[in-house]
């Protein structure tokens, strides 16, 4: 069986990746099998899905599943890359059409974003709720506009991506240590940095699921930047708000205590069941909007300065936190700590550098 007026095309998805992306395209056919080669340039993997056209390229219908190698989500930068179509697999195809490479854009794939409907909420506790600290007071309406937040914390691996595109040196880089837990006590441990665990010991590969930690917010501020020029889209943390509106479920929520449920345990990795360590990403029960470990695991950057006094004068629509200050806010809980931090109101704050830790992470936010 031979083909007739193979044509390949590069197509993109909606993230205006540069063509450059796809390169070297060949083929070679062998009797009923055809070999595809070609160079994938570009920071992140991505997703490479093979159609064909009988009517001259004007529809397409599914993938090709008869397909193998380097296809798929997930494949990785590199020259030399390799897919075998073996067409005998697919008989009721005419194969006098077009074979069209499609490569769809991996940030979007890598960093699962959920969409948050936008609305209002009350924000805050009140005295009458367990746990309520002064600084969540009082109970205040915020309005906030759609927008995406991650389905998970960042990953190890996700992060890694990041550091290997741009050379990035993080803060516990930098500052030669981060601090960890051992024992009872807390120490600055040296040499601990994002590559490695709670108890700062570096990872192996197949923790890389894991949130990432040992990450300062300067750290999680430049991840997002880097994610933004690639995209040409605008990634950064959450604001404090967005945060808190996304724990609780949106326009879904159902009013729990923690995020998706009255039980800590059900969705959060916290001091009961944590063994002391952070957990791969997405383990635990998904709050009303899909969204995982927005309590416990680790802590979360907000991309809010902390200021008392504005939480309690902030504006109403889309607030974005103080204009400037020496600490931000951190939400969310951890696997070190119990019910009262893990509270979907409960804020904690801390310096840019002077703690870096085994318990603070991030999400990205995208905003329309």
């Amino acid at each position: 069986m031979k083909l007739f007026g193979l044509l390949f095309l590069l197509v993109f998805s909606r993230l205006a990746l540069s063509a450059q992306s796809v390169t070297n395209v060949k083929f070679r056919q062998d009797g009923s099998r055809i070999e595809v080669t070609y160079d994938l340039q570009n920071d992140l993997p991505m997703e490479i899905a093979v159609f064909c056209s009988t009517d001259g390229g004007r529809s397409f219908g599914e993938a090709l599943k008869s397909v193998a190698g380097d296809v798929g989500k997930g494949v990785s930068p590199g020259s030399g890359k390799r897919i075998i179509w073996d067409t005998l697999k697919e008989r009721d195809m005419l194969y006098s059409g077009q074979v069209v490479f499609k490569v769809i854009g991996t940030v979007d794939q890598v960093v699962e974003m959920i969409l948050v409907e936008g609305g209002s909420f009350m924000m805050g506790c009140t005295s009458e709720q367990n746990g309520c600290q002064d600084d969540e007071k009082p109970v205040h309406r915020v309005t906030l506009s759609s927008y995406l937040i991650g389905k998970t914390e960042t990953t190890v691996a996700q992060f890694k991506q990041f550091v290997d595109a741009t050379n990035y040196h993080t803060d516990a880089d930098k500052e030669g240590f981060s601090t960890v837990l051992t024992g009872s006590t807390w120490e600055k441990r040296n040499g601990a940095n994002w590559k490695c665990d709670a108890s700062g010991t570096p990872r192996q590969p197949s923790e890389y699921n894991h949130p990432v930690i040992h990450v300062s917010w300067n750290d999680a501020t430049a991840y997002c930047n880097w994610l933004s020029r690639k995209t040409g889209k605008t990634y950064r943390l959450p604001t404090e708000a967005q945060w808190e509106y996304a724990a609780r479920g949106g326009n879904k929520s159902r009013g729990t205590q923690f995020s998706g449920s009255n039980n800590l345990d059900e969705v959060a990795w916290n001091s009961s069941n944590s063994g002391n360590t952070t957990h791969p990403v997405g383990q635990k029960k998904p709050n009303e909007l899909g969204i995982c470990d927005m309590t416990g695991n680790v802590w979360e950057w907000c991309n809010d300065w902390y200021d008392e006094k504005y939480y309690l004068v902030r504006p109403s629509n889309n607030p974005q936190g103080a204009g400037s200050g020496s600490i931000h806010v951190l939400r969310g809980g951890s696997w070190y700590h119990g019910a009262s931090h893990c509270r979907v109101a409960n804020r904690d704050n801390i310096t840019l550098r002077e703690y870096l830790s085994n318990y603070f992470g991030f999400r990205p936010v995208l905003s329309f």
